[in-house]
């Protein structure tokens, strides 16, 4: 197995993880289920093309993990290809937070503009940088949320690794 994710380039609000194995996709499904029935520090699901791990809820912060793999066939075995995230939920409300604030921004410029265009004074270019501060900030809690999820990241990767390389179990 190779890892082709571990240090990307610069810093990504949902990290990657990009793995090939000499596993067929049907076998890295049913070790990753396998390894799940066995885990207590891990749960997901795994289905034929996708697999989703998470920890368990007594762990689980506003800020856990939650990782998406698509497993695709190569000639050679299989790619896994996916990205850590937090739970769905909380990842939708974080980028409609920064939808709004992003367009709070915008808004404010164009109300900006148009005062001025009327030879009126622009106090919307006051309202502007507040907004886009609060978009910056918003953007900026991901990599806070990867600061304080760095344990439960590695432990999904490892647990991926552990399930891939352990021996198949007979059907």
């Amino acid at each position: 197995m190779s890892d082709q994710g571990a240090a990307p380039e610069r810093p990504e609000a949902r990290p990657r993880l990009d793995l090939t194995t000499e596993h067929p996709p049907a076998e890295v499904v049913a070790r990753v289920r396998a390894a799940l029935v066995r885990s207590s520090s891990v749960v997901g699901k795994a289905f034929p093309g996708r697999i989703e791990l998470t920890v368990p809820r007594r762990d689980t912060h506003l800020w856990s993990p939650w990782l998406a793999l698509d497993v695709t066939p190569t000639e050679s075995g299989s790619r896994l290809h996916g990205r850590f995230a937090p739970h769905p939920h909380v990842w939708t409300m974080y980028v409609g937070a920064c939808a709004i604030a992003c367009m709070a921004t915008f808004g404010a410029l164009i109300f900006a503009t148009a005062q001025w265009m009327m030879s009126e004074r622009p106090w919307g270019l006051w309202v502007a940088p507040g907004t886009a501060l609060i978009a910056a900030l918003t953007f900026g809690a991901a990599f806070v949320g990867q600061g304080l999820s760095t344990q439960q990241m590695f432990l999904l990767k490892d647990f991926l690794s552990q399930a891939l390389e352990a021996e198949a179990e007979p059907e």
